[in-house]
């Protein structure tokens, strides 16, 4: 339960996330013979949009109008528009992900960084898409022996299934139960100073802070205050876990 009287009172106890629908298929390893992945997210026979392999490249095409990815950089930039970036279990994705695709996506593209090569092990896909005029928000977990020249497989995807609300991913629950803890975090906006009040010792739970990308941010912490001064203005989110690994994440704005 949630209540926003100027600070952020968080109680978490039973705490309903939202409404996560999964696929858990058999592991699909991208190959020249098993060449091509549909995603029916909902289920309803209709394909929301599918993945194919050229060489040892996996890639999509789709009308961004509908369908995107998160990807490492935008047109603007002049690199990385295409390039899926690899998330971290706990990242955000909503509409403030950045979905600058046009056409096309590509995991491992022989263009990209070295730094954008998905790593050995699991990683996610953050994905948008919609629904007949709805637009919803979905992660897909994927595993990668590494390189631009390694083997990718896609173990499970899930989404959202209440229009424009955020996914987390991993996130797999409805529900998680947690111990009936209170955190306490204000001001809300934020000028360059935060603290956040608990029941809890300091020490049974940690923060984080990332952009909207998921890039997390260092930050300085003093006696449960969290300085963020060095930030430009805009949305932030604060990632709270305990240390049974139950989390919490908030979205803040930055002046």
């Amino acid at each position: 339960m949630k209540k926003l009287i100027l600070p952020i009172l968080l109680f978490l106890s039973n705490f309903t996330f939202a409404n996560i629908v999964i696929k858990d298929i058999p592991d699909f390893t991208f190959s020249q013979i098993n060449s091509n992945l549909r995603f029916d997210f909902d289920s309803d026979g209709t394909n929301e949009f599918e993945f194919n392999i050229q060489g040892q490249t996996v890639f999509c095409f789709f009308d961004s109008s509908s369908v995107n990815f998160v990807g490492t950089g935008t047109i603007q930039s002049g690199h990385g528009w295409d390039v899926i970036k690899y998330l971290t279990i706990g990242t955000v994705i909503d509409a403030n992900s950045n979905f600058s695709a046009a056409v096309d996506s590509y995991i491992n593209p022989g263009w990209a960084y070295l730094n954008e090569l998905f790593p050995i092990g699991d990683s996610y896909i953050g994905t948008t898409f919609k629904i007949g005029s709805n637009r919803y928000y979905g992660w897909i977990l994927v595993h990668s022996t590494g390189s631009n020249s390694g083997v990718i497989a896609v173990k499970s995807y899930a989404y959202n299934n209440i229009a424009n609300q955020q996914i987390i991913a991993g996130q797999t629950l409805e529900k998680e139960t947690f111990s009936t803890n209170i955190f306490l975090v204000y001001p809300n906006p934020i000028n360059d100073i935060f603290t956040i009040d608990s029941n809890l010792n300091k020490n049974d739970y940690k923060i984080e802070v990332s952009n909207a990308n998921g890039l997390i941010i260092p930050i300085i912490e003093t006696n449960n205050r969290y300085n963020i001064s060095h930030l430009p203005q805009g949305f932030y989110y604060i990632r709270i876990e305990d240390i049974y690994g139950n989390f919490e994440v908030e979205k803040i704005i930055k002046n």
